[in-house]
C-alpha cells in the first residue's frame, strides 16, 4: 500500500470540498474550514474568494488543509482495510 498515494488523494479531496461545497459557518473546506474570509461584503461562491477586493480578506491555514487531508486519508486507508477484508472473506 502507497502511503503517498493515499496522502495526496485526501489532499485532493481535501482542496476540491473548500470549492464544491458550500460555506460552512466562518470558511470554506471540510472537515475543518481552511480558508476563512473576513471580508464585509457576501461572497456566494469560494472561487469569488480569489477576485482582488475579497482576496485581501481571505485568509488561508495551510496547518489545518494538513490536518483535513490526514483526517480523510486516515478514513480511506480504514475503508480500504475494509474491503480487503470484505474480499477476502469472499473468496
Amino acid at each position: 500500500m502507497n502511503y503517498k498515494k493515499i496522502f495526496l488523494w485526501s489532499l485532493l479531496i481535501t482542496t476540491l470540498s473548500a470549492f464544491i461545497l458550500p460555506r460552512f459557518g466562518e470558511g470554506y473546506g471540510l472537515p475543518l474550514n481552511w480558508i476563512i474570509y473576513m471580508g464585509d461584503e457576501q461572497v456566494n461562491s469560494s472561487f469569488q474568494l480569489f477576485y482582488f477586493k475579497n482576496f485581501t480578506n481571505t485568509q488561508f491555514n495551510l496547518g489545518i488543509l494538513v490536518l483535513n487531508s490526514i483526517i480523510i486519508s486516515i478514513i480511506l486507508l480504514i475503508m480500504f482495510k475494509l474491503f480487503t477484508k470484505l474480499v477476502e472473506k469472499n473468496h
